[in-house]
């Protein structure tokens, strides 16, 4: 049923009748509520508040950021034991959670975005150090899984000197599979803060990023990135 409801909401006039209907109040309510079904659950919001401004009002009016900041703060889980089936359930409950969060940077404005923002000053910081851990753990795991792969395709050829490494659709993929999308979405988050925070959030991130020996070039790193992906993706639909 979630899958369905996924797929009626890719289409811009479904997603103003889900708000018609009150569809975001009712998942919001399932995530709070109902641990069996909070990641479809959540999976539906992702879908819902894309490019959906009113829809991500409505979110936010009906206190949708208390469960999704609990689900980002791993203080609830989206799947419940009996139904995780590892690692890579781990990846797509984060990138819905991303993607939510995302979505109300990209549509909010007036007082629902600064209570959006609001959320990352509270306990002392603790979300934007969560920012900081996603884009560890994500970076570390493509940068692992993507030197696999070339060093993989250089054995594989090891009679060809011209070899550099893995085909780039097939590392591309790869590092989707492995999380590229919640990194990036992670570091876009990030951005926002350092573009529209107050000084005390901006140094916290810069502080968070030297404690790792990073510096907000690698973020500027992945979002050049980010944005040389979305063009070609424009350009080879146009």
């Amino acid at each position: 049923m979630f899958n369905v409801v996924c797929a009626c909401l890719l289409i811009d006039e479904n997603r103003s009748r889900f708000l018609q209907a009150d569809g975001v109040d009712l998942m919001i309510i399932l995530v709070s509520q109902h641990k069996y079904i909070r990641a479809p659950a959540f999976r539906c919001l992702s879908f819902a508040l894309n490019q959906s401004p009113d829809n991500c009002t409505r979110f936010v009016e009906r206190a949708g950021l208390k469960p999704l900041f609990a689900a980002f703060m791993q203080k609830i889980k989206l799947t419940s034991k009996r139904l995780r089936k590892g690692p890579r359930t781990e990846i797509e409950d984060d990138e819905h959670v991303m993607t939510i969060i995302c979505s109300l940077i990209r549509s909010l404005s007036g007082l629902p975005r600064q209570r959006l923002m609001a959320k990352f000053r509270e306990s002392g910081f603790e979300k934007i150090d969560r920012l900081i851990e996603l884009h560890r753990a994500y970076a570390t795991r493509i940068d692992q899984a993507a030197a696999r792969l070339n060093e993989q395709a250089r054995a594989d050829d090891d009679d060809d000197e011209t070899t550099a490494g893995a085909d780039p659709d097939l590392l591309l993929s790869t590092r989707m599979e492995e999380g590229l999308a919640t990194l990036q979405m992670a570091d876009l988050t990030l951005g926002a803060i350092i573009q529209e925070g107050d000084p005390e959030m901006k140094e916290r991130i810069r502080v968070q990023l030297r404690q790792y020996g990073m510096t907000t070039g690698d973020i500027k790193r992945v979002l050049e990135e980010f944005v040389e992906l979305t063009a070609d993706t424009i350009s080879a639909e146009a």
